[in-house]
């Protein structure tokens, strides 16, 4: 069996996108071609395909390839009656197209795929960045040693006066809440005045000292 598809008027070869692209008949002299009384070698049938197709119409064909009958519909009366005299009926669908819109239809699905596997891969690159990112924004117990440090140098520096440093016990004084009386003693243990703790000890002592002035001494 010859791998060449031949016109059985002109012989002249053809493929079956010519055909097709012919409606079915010769490229070269015009009359139809039946591909059903034809051998066709395996390297020129279309693929199989898969899932319903349409019916675009039904025929019956002579010998010599001559259409019958035809009709849109495959259960027309002609046609059954050349079916039940021993005539074959074809259904006639645009192959070629079907062909290649199911190759786009499978290709585009295996696009789809790609494109979800590199969406994936995106993703979880992504989120491995981020990981990487928060470990590296933590700070190492270097990094906070030296913070701690200038922390503590900060506070000397804002706590000394012309360049000479506070003492110890000044600093605590200066940041210590201030003194007041809260014991149960009427006396207070800091000041020994009387007062409560509404009242500081310093502003105990302040009371006590314009007690103790003499009178006319306050300035005018």
């Amino acid at each position: 069996m010859s791998n060449e598809l031949k016109c059985w008027s002109c012989k002249a070869v053809f493929t079956l996108s010519e055909h097709a692209d012919c409606d079915g008949c010769c490229w070269k002299c015009g009359v139809e071609i039946d591909l059903n009384e034809m051998d066709i070698p395996a390297a020129h049938q279309a693929p199989v395909l898969s899932g319903e197709v349409e019916v675009l119409a039904a025929a019956s064909f002579a010998k010599n390839g001559n259409i019958q009958c035809w009709s849109l519909s495959r259960d027309h009366d002609s046609l059954r009656k050349l079916e039940g005299e021993g005539h074959t009926v074809v259904e006639l669908i645009d192959r070629a197209h079907a062909t290649r819109l199911q190759a786009e239809n499978n290709s585009l699905r295996q696009q789809l795929a790609d494109v979800s596997n590199e969406r994936d891969k995106l993703q979880s690159e992504l989120a491995e960045a981020q990981r990487l990112l928060e470990e590296a924004s933590k700070p190492t117990a270097e990094e906070l040693e030296e913070d701690e440090e200038d922390r503590k140098k900060a506070f000397v520096r804002s706590n000394t006066h012309q360049g000479k440093h506070i003492s110890l016990e000044d600093m605590m004084a200066r940041y210590a809440p201030p003194q007041t009386n809260t014991s149960n003693q009427a006396h207070c243990p800091h000041d020994g005045i009387c007062h409560t703790s509404d009242e500081t000890c310093e502003e105990a002592k302040a009371r006590i000292a314009d007690l103790s002035k003499p009178a006319g001494s306050e300035t005018v």
